[in-house]
């Protein structure tokens, strides 16, 4: 990584497999609503511009796998900021205009999904609403789940 600024390398691509580094079995087979699988790595002081996903009607998952205790290190997304140290898991709405940010002199290393339909949605809701963010929602439901 020492001469690249950002690197992916995946395993799903648009549902389909990819030829990869990874020998990763588990996450090699078809998914129902998992469209995308992969890897993020961010060299240090390295960051996306600001971009957004027009045409992948998806969640985002991200898991953060090495969180570090920086503020420098978050994601923004429609002008909401999360810290990676405050919790690995992110979800979002790809179709937001959004930034990852790695201010930091450490590798940043996050896990991504990319999943389709709204079961997963009602699920990801039920089971992590403590954690999911959906950061374009104005209602004070949605609001009060996502403070600390």
């Amino acid at each position: 990584m020492a001469s690249k600024r950002r690197g992916m390398c995946f395993v799903r691509w648009y549902g389909m497999p990819v030829d990869s580094s990874l020998d990763l079995p588990e996450l090699a087979r078809d998914f129902k609503y998992v469209k995308t699988i992969g890897i993020s790595v961010f060299n240090e002081r390295q960051s996306t511009s600001v971009h957004y996903g027009p045409l992948r009607l998806t969640l985002r998952c991200l898991y953060n796998l090495r969180p570090i205790d920086d503020e420098n290190v978050f994601i923004d997304v429609a002008g909401r900021r999360h810290y990676w140290h405050d919790d690995p898991l992110f979800i979002f709405d790809d179709t937001l205009v959004h930034r990852s940010v790695n201010e930091s002199d450490r590798l940043r290393y996050c896990i991504f999904l990319d999943v389709l339909g709204l079961r997963i949605l009602r699920a990801c809701l039920t089971s992590w609403s403590r954690r999911c963010v959906l950061a374009s929602c104005p209602c004070d439901v949605c609001s009060m789940q996502t403070e600390k």
